[in-house]
């Protein structure tokens, strides 16, 4: 979109004033808003550091309030198979089997290939089946403490955002 032709009273301020925008109404012209508005920094904005942060700090503590209600518990039950419980199900012990079959390959070979992506496999199916295991649980919670803890994470998202929106918020 071309923008539109200067106003002439801008060249005689221009050439009075070291400040081209000292006493000419922004708002009478739409090219001196365009440069005044991409001109602009971030932290020349009305409140544009102070708003951010301050939305940083508040949906920090929103956050962390929010993981303090959160109860993390792995699922480790019996013995499975070879003795090694990581879950709930009778074949969590199947998950060693890439392992064992990876370092059975690399003492035959010496090195190779596939021994190293068995033993790799291996090594990511136990994290799988740990990682799977885990239970979380939100511990009871007040609903004050729920809309403080959703209140906070909400401010603090859109103060960042109203921050980083260019125009200081208004």
């Amino acid at each position: 979109m071309p923008l539109p032709p200067r106003d002439p009273r801008l060249k005689a301020r221009e050439e009075t004033s070291t400040d081209p925008y000292a006493d000419f109404d922004l708002k009478d012209d739409p090219h001196a808003r365009l440069i005044a508005a991409r001109s602009r920094r971030a932290h020349e904005s009305t409140g544009g550091l102070t708003q951010f942060f301050g939305g940083v700090a508040a949906f920090g503590i929103g956050t962390y309030m929010l993981f303090a209600r959160v109860m993390v518990s792995a699922g480790i039950s019996g013995a499975g198979m070879f003795g090694v419980g990581f879950g709930s199900g009778p074949h969590v012990g199947m998950t060693l089997l890439p392992f064992i079959a990876g370092i059975i390959v690399l003492f035959v070979q010496g090195s190779g290939v596939l021994g190293w992506g068995l033993m790799g496999g291996g090594i990511a199916l136990l994290i799988v089946q740990i990682i799977s295991s885990m239970q979380m649980h939100f511990l009871a919670t007040s609903l004050p403490m729920v809309l403080l803890i959703v209140g906070l994470m909400a401010s603090g998202i859109g103060l960042m955002a109203r921050s980083l929106r260019g125009d200081g918020g208004q």
